[in-house]
């Protein structure tokens, strides 16, 4: 079961060596900057491509937030039963349109 996860691996590996070569070649850089390895596999995903940003500490540490506050939302909602009160509406961009128009 392992060699055939490794050779899976391996195989899946070689077949990246080979196009990554194939798209490397294809890739004309008109900068003065020199494209290292990443930069080229990048640039060889295609112009529809958009890499997801890492996330930082303070991202971790707001969604977190966010979720905390939406819990305690919940269960004060669940507790009190009146959501009048308790409800948090949508801005207006946020909120979807009955009817579209398109």
């Amino acid at each position: 079961m392992r060699d055939r996860k490794r050779y899976r691996r391996r195989q899946k590996q070689k077949k990246i060596q080979a196009t990554s070569k194939e798209t490397f070649d294809m890739i004309l850089n008109k900068s003065d900057i020199e494209l290292d390895q990443y930069d080229k596999e990048v640039l060889s995903k295609g112009l529809n491509f958009a890499p997801t940003p890492a996330w930082g500490r303070s991202v971790e540490n707001n969604e977190w937030h966010n979720a905390y506050q939406h819990i305690r939302r919940e269960e004060w909602r669940a507790l009190l039963g009146d959501e009048s009160e308790m409800s948090n509406p949508l801005q207006k961009k946020l909120k979807i349109p009955k009817n579209s128009a398109t």
